[in-house]
């Protein structure tokens, strides 16, 4: 956890995982499924941290349905959406409704204030586009989480509810990936050992 947040202080870094929702769609009770998250683990879900998390969107969310967004929250109460200090990036559409089978998601961070993000989806690039409502300033340089938390399938709050599926070979990087990279471990599809590749921060199996 600390580990963690000192590399997201660095705003270079990239977290990679094998990804398969249930029945292809979100699925919480606000229409989302979180991938994952780092942040706060408090309770009421209230509470104001500082946290990251990267969020697929149902219908309840903005189109195209089915992306991807990453947002960089400081000090933002889970209910109090007009709260400053949030910047979502929003993906193309990666899951539509109804899909299913294993995804290679991978997203890259690279610098501080406002950083850059780079959104990949089986080793295809998804674009990144900021969000023209929550598109504050931020600086990963003061990332200051009020707890540790690092979560696979759930945001960073104990209220919410858990993703349905499967996740397998989460990684996090020291850096911010490049394309070549990204391709290489997706392997077209077959996915790969990790061992010995430069920059690897951490690396969970899922029981492999």
């Amino acid at each position: 956890g600390d580990t963690f947040q000192s590399l997201i202080q660095t705003g270079n870094f990239s977290v990679s995982m094998w990804v398969n929702l249930d029945d292809g769609q979100p699925d919480s009770a606000n229409g989302t499924s979180r991938l994952f998250s780092f942040g706060n683990s408090q309770t009421p879900a209230s509470s104001s941290t500082d946290n990251i998390q990267a969020v697929i969107e149902g219908p309840y969310g903005a189109s195209p349905y089915g992306h991807l967004e990453f947002m960089i929250q400081y000090g933002v109460a889970r209910w109090d959406l007009s709260l400053p200090d949030r910047r979502i990036y929003r993906s193309s559409s990666i899951f539509p409704n109804g899909a299913t089978g294993w995804y290679h998601i991978v997203v890259t961070v690279s610098g501080t204030t406002n950083p850059t993000l780079a959104i990949y989806a089986n080793g295809l690039s998804k674009g990144a586009t900021l969000d023209a409502t929550y598109n504050d300033t931020v600086n990963l340089a003061t990332f200051n989480a009020a707890s540790t938390n690092a979560r696979i399938g759930q945001g960073p709050f104990t209220s919410l509810v858990s993703t349905d599926g499967k996740f397998d070979d989460v990684s996090i990087w020291d850096t911010a990936l490049t394309s070549s990279q990204i391709s290489n471990i997706y392997n077209s599809g077959n996915g790969k050992t990790l061992n010995g590749l430069s920059n690897l921060a951490g690396w969970w199996r899922m029981g492999d």
